[in-house]
């Protein structure tokens, strides 16, 4: 048989297991759901009964720098530090998903009979390229996060030999306040530069319309 002690000792074993197991249990924490959100179409002037439509436009793949690829949000914390957030993050990759949404943008313009991102038999006539070279939200100052973009887009026409002619290159950069450091306050700025940068290439586009038409107003 058991001595007194023994048993003594077996249930400050029990207990002691016991309140480790309750610990366990708080320490496990439900994990954070990943939040994914896409870049919003920037509103567009509809420039057809001012100039009418003309020629079809290849938007092609935009490029991304190396830095700046990846779908979760970088933030930047320092002159050389940057972080990766973990939750959030955009559904595509930088490159398609600015494609995507600058296509869509053009095509509210209404300036080409079509727009195309790839697919169609139909032949170019124009091509918009472009670069996405910073994408960050910039947390340096606590007190005054931002939202940093910057895009450089040029316009391509004709489409004739080795290398085609430049119609017009345009770098843009925007640095937008933000309320608060977060995924959501982020995305809305960064979805405000890029509305501030279309508006400043739509601008172009009326200044320069013989790059659409084929000829100056």
């Amino acid at each position: 048989m058991n001595s007194p002690i023994d048993r003594r000792w077996m249930l400050r074993l029990l207990a002691l297991g016991s309140v480790g197991a309750m610990a366990g249990c708080k320490l496990q924490r439900a994990p954070l759901a990943q939040r994914v959100f896409r870049l919003r179409t920037p509103a567009a002037t509809d420039l057809r009964g001012r100039h009418g439509t003309k020629g079809v436009l290849m938007v092609r793949p935009f490029q991304v720098a190396a830095s700046m690829d990846s779908r979760s949000f970088l933030i930047r914390r320092g002159e050389s530090e940057f972080a990766v957030d973990p939750y959030n993050g955009f559904l595509l990759s930088p490159g398609p998903m600015l494609t995507e949404v600058i296509a869509d943008w053009v095509r509210s313009l209404g300036a080409y009979q079509i727009v195309s991102t790839g697919g169609s038999q139909v032949v170019p006539t124009h091509a918009l390229e472009g670069e996405l070279s910073e994408m960050w939200g910039d947390y340096r100052v606590v007190s005054s996060p931002k939202a940093v973009l910057t895009v450089t887009v040029r316009l391509l026409h004709p489409l004739t030999g080795v290398a085609p002619q430049v119609q017009w290159e345009q770098t843009e950069r925007r640095e937008v306040p933000i309320p608060k450091a977060g995924p959501d306050a982020l995305v809305a700025g960064w979805n405000q530069a890029l509305e501030q940068i279309c508006q400043s290439m739509e601008g172009r586009w009326l200044r320069d319309i013989g790059d659409v038409t084929g000829s100056k107003a």
